[in-house]
């Protein structure tokens, strides 16, 4: 049926006005097909220049769509054209998104994956439509980065599609991307050669050719990453373990190249290489270099020997770890212990050097860590610990050592406690947050050393003085949590009365939060008025409660 005159619609409407002409049964039938043909699909060309112009202005959904699908790389020519017309880089984009969509055009692609504006949904967009290309996106890919006026968002963006694509050409092209003069270029090429087993071979064979220090780097990367993998096979991590010790036997010709051979040990992993890199890091120890790149390798030295550590059935080369990481807590260099005691940190060996560590240390973040790795140990958490932690949580003059001191003695259920708890509660020299941990911990260790009163006394006081200082008003809502973890008949009423007590919403809707989780019975009335309230804290806080005594 062809129209007298064209009709400007997206929708056509058929009538069925007989079933069968000309019968008097009105039955029902079934269409076998119906195909309504526009004038841009009777004339491609004007067709795919009346998508470029839908897309330049905006409107390229729905019928567009369905068209372009239609017409497929057809369209191609039209819409490079608006693109070459353009001055605009966002109408550009939505142009070359419509080629990805076909697929067509690689190198358009390539352009817009280079665009540091894109979003996650664009560039899979663009990702799809290269790998749709197979081997036109792949060589427009690998020619785009041998272009070295490229921003660094983009060489990155090419070289993870590049990741993507099988086959040695895309491995040829980021191995070739392993030399570029930029740091930071050639660690994108080594990440993306690290996700590709077909790169072992030539990142093996790239290690026999006195490659320069930058390539050096590179390949050692690589292989890291590839070692690193879940699924690397057994033989695979074999290669590249032979190939490391041979490269650790030698004399690193750089600092980057060092760096990067360490970091490749440590993510390969097995005995042979902790005892090359146990032998690096005494080198450098007894080398007593001060300048910042020995004290970097030293440092890596030492977090990777801890990352490989326990080594299952090799006793004594457990003991010579153990007794470099001992040193190294001991080293001049602040950065050294502070990677020392990170490294050994959660090994029950360490913990009497950590404790020491905490006394001693000038450094706040080396007794920062300290303080956290003995909290890891607190099974059981013998008095030479105990008392570093006590000693660090109630005089270090480092509010952040405090703290974490405080959070392991808590965290471990130290004997003797509350005092310390107590201690800090009432001392309004110390930190504010510090204090507030001791409210929030007290109960816990009131309930195991039945000194519930003292958890009520310290409560009350900071309630009266709550109008004229505001840390006691915080004081008072943090140990709310304390008053919940001692239960109880006198508990319960100082809750009560606190979530009574208009004055201080803030704590009325902390008081709530701990009848929530105690749900008396006796308490349920209160809770529901207070749900009503027009402090929106409070009616929040008695809806929760409320909620979890159902």
């Amino acid at each position: 049926v062809v129209l007298p005159a064209a009709v400007r619609t997206g929708c056509v409407t058929i009538i069925i006005d007989e079933v069968y002409p000309g019968r008097k049964h009105k039955g029902q039938t079934a269409i076998s097909e119906v195909n309504i043909v526009s004038e841009e699909e009777l004339s491609p060309a004007g067709a795919a220049e009346l998508i470029a112009k839908n897309i330049s202005e905006g409107r390229a959904q729905g019928d567009m769509e369905r068209l372009l699908k239609s017409l497929g790389p057809a369209a191609a020519p039209a819409l490079v054209k608006s693109i070459d017309a353009s001055g605009d880089e966002r109408l550009k984009l939505r142009l070359r998104l419509a080629l990805a969509r076909i697929p067509a055009q690689p190198e358009q692609l390539v352009l817009a994956l280079l665009r540091d504006e894109l979003s996650s949904e664009e560039e899979s967009l663009l990702a799809q439509g290269l790998r749709g290309l197979q081997a036109e996106g792949m060589q427009a890919l690998s020619a785009a980065l041998h272009n070295p006026g490229i921003a660094l968002g983009g060489y990155r963006r090419l070289c993870e599609q590049l990741a993507g694509f099988a086959g040695q050409d895309a491995t040829s092209a980021l191995m070739s991307g392993l030399n570029d003069p930029n740091e930071a270029k050639r660690s994108a090429a080594g990440s993306a050669l690290g996700k590709r087993h077909d790169a072992l071979q030539p990142l093996l064979a790239a290690l026999t050719t006195s490659p320069s220090p930058e390539l050096q780097a590179g390949v050692y990367r690589s292989l890291g990453l590839l070692a690193s993998h879940s699924e690397a096979l057994s033989a695979e991590r074999n290669a590249i373990s032979q190939a490391l010790l041979t490269e650790m036997s030698e004399q690193s010709s750089s600092y980057e190249s060092h760096y990067r051979l360490l970091q490749a040990a440590g993510a390969t992993g097995g005995n042979e290489l902790a005892v090359a890199l146990l032998a690096q890091g005494q080198a450098l120890i007894d080398k007593g270099g001060s300048d910042a790149e020995s004290l970097v390798l030293l440092r890596l030295c030492t977090t990777l020997l801890g990352q490989l550590m326990p080594i299952s059935g090799e006793p004594a080369l457990s003991r010579s770890v153990e007794e470099f990481q001992d040193a190294a807590l001991r080293h001049p260099d602040p950065g050294v212990r502070l990677a020392a005691v990170t490294a050994s940190g959660q090994q029950e060996w360490a913990a009497n050097s950590l404790a020491e560590r905490l006394r001693v240390e000038s450094w706040p973040e080396v007794r920062r860590a300290s303080a956290a790795s003995l909290g890891a140990l607190c099974t059981p958490l013998e008095s030479a610990r105990s008392q570093a932690l006590e000693r660090a949580a109630r005089t270090d003059d480092n509010g952040e050592v405090s703290l974490t001191a405080l959070a392991a003695l808590t965290s471990c259920n130290a004997a003797g406690l509350l005092p310390v708890l107590i201690e800090l509660l009432v001392d309004g020299k110390r930190p504010l947050e510090l204090r507030l941990h001791a409210a929030r911990s007290v109960g816990l260790a009131a309930k195991s050393a039945g000194g519930g009163e003292l958890v009520y006394k310290q409560f009350r006081k900071a309630r009266r003085q709550a109008l004229a200082d505001g840390a006691s008003g915080k004081l008072a809502s943090a140990m709310t949590a304390s008053l919940a973890e001692l239960g109880g008949p006198q508990a319960i009423e100082l809750l009560e009365s606190a979530a009574s007590d208009p004055a201080f919403p803030e704590l009325q809707a902390a008081a709530l939060n701990a009848l929530g989780q105690l749900c008396p019975s006796r308490s349920l009335a209160l809770v529901r008025k207070l749900g009503g309230s027009q402090e929106h804290n409070v009616a929040t806080a008695a809806r929760r409660a409320l909620a979890q005594c159902r």
